[in-house]
């Protein structure tokens, strides 16, 4: 008989906020698709920035693919002999899904725009997930996960208790803009840091629709 094939879902973020606005993600995505047993979506690991990326993402995939195995270990029946053992039907097929902005990419489908050296070789990184028995994918955000996050207005006047969002310069960066937005309610965003309650203002739902088609693998495991 044909093991069934589960596809574990591991998120590999940058920092606190990306760890909340992925929670915030797995939590609308695992609502939509409540009846499915063919995937398990697991909470998104939080790598602590872009140094040393492709190693330390590696490393954690690696962390998580251990620990989940572990967690679901078949249970033996100890009065059977080894003989009489059912072989598990089950095979676990692991996905890493590297959550980033696409300036720190060298090869991303945009070019880099706010760093002159982007630090990530897409193609090496996605190469040391393979070494380690996964499947890569990136979700990319263009070209900052904080110019998602300036899309909900709304959402942002909310948390900061502000009358509306300030002009910015156009080469401004989308973590500057959101910074400057924040002193103006009196607050410090710090790129990848906590900014607490921010991310419940949110419609995430809103974001999410607006890129679909940056999630589409992701969605397509859901199926």
């Amino acid at each position: 008989m044909a093991k069934k094939e589960i596809h574990v879902i591991i998120l590999l973020v940058e920092g606190d906020t990306e760890v909340s606005f992925y929670n915030k993600v797995r939590e609308l995505l695992l609502k939509n698709h409540q009846n499915s047993d063919s995937f398990k979506f697991l909470h998104p690991i939080n790598i602590k920035g872009i140094g040393n990326y492709k190693t330390i993402a590696a490393r954690q995939f690696d962390f998580a693919v251990t620990k989940f195995l572990k967690d679901n270990k078949p249970i033996k029946n100890h009065k059977l002999k080894k003989s009489e053992q059912k072989a598990p039907n089950t095979k676990f097929i692991f996905h890493a899904f590297m959550c980033i902005d696409t300036d720190v990419l060298d090869s991303a489908q945009k070019p880099a725009r706010f760093r002159k050296n982007p630090p990530i070789n897409e193609n090496d990184t996605k190469q040391t997930i393979i070494n380690k028995g996964g499947i890569p994918h990136f979700i990319k955000a263009v070209y900052s996960i904080e110019d998602w996050f300036l899309e909900d207005s709304k959402g942002i006047i909310t948390y900061l208790k502000i009358d509306n969002i300030p002009k910015f310069k156009n080469n401004s960066s989308g973590a500057e803009k959101l910074a400057d937005i924040f002193r103006c309610g009196q607050k410090v965003y710090t790129k990848g840091g906590k900014s607490e309650g921010f991310i419940e203002c949110l419609d995430i739902e809103q974001i999410l629709n607006n890129h679909l088609e940056d999630f589409k693998e992701l969605l397509e495991l859901l199926e």
